[in-house]
């Protein structure tokens, strides 16, 4: 029987529709950086390796990593910026997103897990209205990152394992892992870029309501 819904938050619950050279744009500017692909491309290898290499987050850390990437002095302007921007930036919730999350809350614990720093999630759950429905939100500065495995012992309370629901968008993270861990897992696949992987799938947060 399942008592506990564990969320991952970005590219689950809101959807980010800028890149992420956006995000760090004040930054940039500021160091006569100018935005391009390549940018970008760099800044996902940053993070994406990051999260392969390290086991805790925090503000400071990527900051170091992407000051050390750019080959920009070390100052706090890049995370100064980058919160400003999580007030304004182009994210919005996944279609159904609030009213799954109302009718989950209901019925279930639910809470987040999430892989990155908790200063700009919550920023973001409040901008959008939804910090309410969730009774705990776990963040990386305190915990071990996904997919390691203390960070689904630590999102899962007191509850076993078998009565944990993990859903989110990543397969490792949000699929594999916690599937190894003893969890219930489904994969939020809204653009269907997993269609080769076999596993419990959903294209659209509403249907969570049937399932559960």
């Amino acid at each position: 029987m399942i008592k506990r819904i564990i969320f991952d938050l970005d590219f689950t619950i809101f959807n980010w529709l800028d890149p992420w050279s956006k995000d760090f744009q004040g930054f940039f500017e500021a160091n006569n950086i100018e935005l391009t692909k390549e940018v970008d491309e760099k800044l996902e290898d940053i993070f994406t390796n990051y999260e392969k290499n390290n086991l805790y987050m925090t503000s400071d850390l990527i900051s170091k990593e992407i000051h050390n990437a750019f080959g920009v002095p070390i100052s706090p302007l890049l995370m100064e910026k980058y919160t400003e921007t999580r007030y304004t930036c182009n994210a919005e919730l996944f279609p159904n997103a609030k009213e799954t999350l109302e009718y989950l809350s209901s019925k279930y614990e639910v809470v987040a897990l999430s892989n990155w720093v908790e200063e700009h999630q919550e920023i973001v759950l409040e901008r959008f209205g939804i910090r309410k429905y969730f009774k705990e939100c776990y963040y990386p500065e305190k915990f071990p990152m996904k997919p390691h495995p203390h960070s689904y012992e630590k999102a899962r309370g007191e509850h076993l394992p078998k009565e944990c629901m993990m859903i989110g968008d990543n397969v490792t993270n949000d699929v594999i892992a916690p599937i190894a861990c003893g969890m219930n897992a489904i994969l939020f696949d809204p653009f269907n870029k997993h269609k080769q992987v076999k596993c419990n799938k959903i294209k659209n947060l509403i249907e969570l309501q049937e399932i559960l």
